[in-house]
């Protein structure tokens, strides 16, 4: 009688265990896709918004990695992504922006909650922002530490120079900065930041890699 209540208890559990694995498992992956989708909106956006007719530039909203975001009017609040629906939740106004992102990503279409037309337009650094030196960091597995490893210089003729040997060439779409290493037949796809002197990114390995302009 012990032995089979021992047995069905132990039976038990690796249900409860199996069951609960088949629920996280889905859910691990749906946190991962959001966290992807929400950094494609994170940068310095011009803002313009109108009760009816054309909107009208109202300076600029900042979209934040954490969530949060800022208006340069002084409001701040928090932001979300569900497909191409981006909705803003500004806390100091009791109001909501639902807005459109399109296909390129590069404008933002909605209205609030008091049907006002509002556009956003996504600032892109100029493509010569990139040329120069830059000191250069990575890490040596895809958790592992970021590590200064000389420098990397792009040239405006569209070729990358690292200090450690290797030659590619580069190219700019937007934001997007993708790195081609001829001699070791890897890519490093990089996302500039707003001041366009950072950008951070993955290499073909998954290692994290780091270029701050000199």
């Amino acid at each position: 009688m012990t032995m089979n209540t021992r047995t069905n208890s132990r039976m038990a559990l690796q249900v409860i265990g199996l069951v609960t694995a088949m629920i996280l498992f889905p859910l691990a992956l749906f946190d991962h896709t959001v966290v992807a989708q929400d950094r494609s909106m994170v940068g310095t956006w011009t803002w313009a918004f109108a009760p009816s007719g054309e909107p009208r530039g109202n300076g600029t909203v900042t979209f934040k990695p954490d969530g949060t975001m800022t208006w340069s009017g002084g409001s701040q609040g928090t932001w979300e992504r569900s497909g191409r629906t981006v909705t803003l939740r500004w806390l100091d106004k009791d109001s909501v922006d639902t807005m459109m992102a399109s296909g390129d990503e590069r404008t933002l279409e909605g209205t609030n909650k008091d049907g006002w037309r509002v556009r956003g337009t996504r600032q892109i650094p100029r493509a010569d922002s990139v040329v120069g030196t830059w000191t250069w960091a990575f890490s040596e597995s895809a958790g592992g530490d970021v590590r200064t490893q000389g420098s990397v210089t792009f040239n405006s003729d569209g070729t990358v120079e690292w200090t450690g040997g290797s030659k590619g060439t580069w190219k700019q779409e937007g934001r997007i900065v993708t790195l081609t290493w001829q001699d070791k037949d890897s890519v490093d796809t990089m996302t500039l930041q707003d001041d366009a002197k950072k950008m951070v990114g993955r290499n073909a390995k998954n290692w994290k890699v780091e270029g701050t302009k000199r």
